[in-house]
């Protein structure tokens, strides 16, 4: 059992420190290019090197972000501020954020009238950004993305759709344990927390999280 936790934790930070060193690269060139040749780059060129290092900075603080709240949730020590949340309100503005950076594909929102939820607002909106940064990742640029909300029965149902490469069924309880990946032919990165840390969130509200998906017919991921 101890030889098994170790060769995790070997794998764990192998691939965080994979997974950081990509965007840091990214950040440091960009910055070193901007601030050594500055003089000669015309405006478009330093905004597009700006921006590179921006969005490479949002992925490093997404990483860092789910890692906290798998170590708060791991040690029992995740403390929910549960507060009424629109979840229309809430979708259309969490939608916007991320449109900025998945200009490769149309998200569109399929939610209609006010869904009053009572919720920690900050981890559903940790839960939606990790679900749709994955149907931006395993989907193809120029396909579509959907979001939608309704209510059934004493909940709010929020679900992601995208039209990706799709998960065959052996893998589907699999990818919602730590550091499980899809295989993929053009081997998509990733440190493979993000459902895992919409899991714990989900479950810590009273919710539940699972997702129905076919090969190369896209997944939908939905949570409570």
């Amino acid at each position: 059992l101890m030889k098994k936790v170790d060769q995790l934790k070997d794998e764990f930070i192998g691939l965080v420190s994979h997974e950081l060193r990509t965007p840091l690269t990214v950040i440091l060139g960009a910055l070193n290019t901007v601030l050594g040749e500055g003089g000669k780059l015309s405006q478009q060129e330093i905004r597009h090197l700006t921006e590179d290092a921006y969005w490479e900075a949002e992925r490093l603080s997404n990483i860092l972000a789910n890692l906290l709240e798998l170590a708060r949730a791991q040690a029992n020590r995740l403390q929910l501020l549960e507060e009424p949340v629109d979840m229309k309100e809430f979708i259309d503005t969490v939608v916007r954020e991320v449109k900025w950076r998945a200009t490769a594909h149309e998200i569109v929102i399929d939610c209609r009238g006010s869904l009053m939820v009572a919720a920690d607002r900050v981890r559903v909106e940790r839960i939606l950004l990790n679900l749709l940064d994955n149907a931006v990742k395993y989907s193809l640029p120029g396909s579509t993305i959907r979001v939608f909300a309704k209510r059934t029965d004493n909940e709010v149902v929020i679900g992601v759709c995208d039209q990706g490469i799709g998960i065959p069924v052996k893998d589907q309880e699999r990818i919602f344990k730590p550091f499980q990946r899809l295989e993929t032919p053009d081997k998509v990165g990733g440190t493979g927390l993000g459902l895992v840390v919409c899991q714990r969130l989900v479950e810590a509200q009273g919710g539940r999280i699972w997702v129905e998906s076919q090969p190369g017919q896209g997944s939908t991921f939905y949570f409570t």
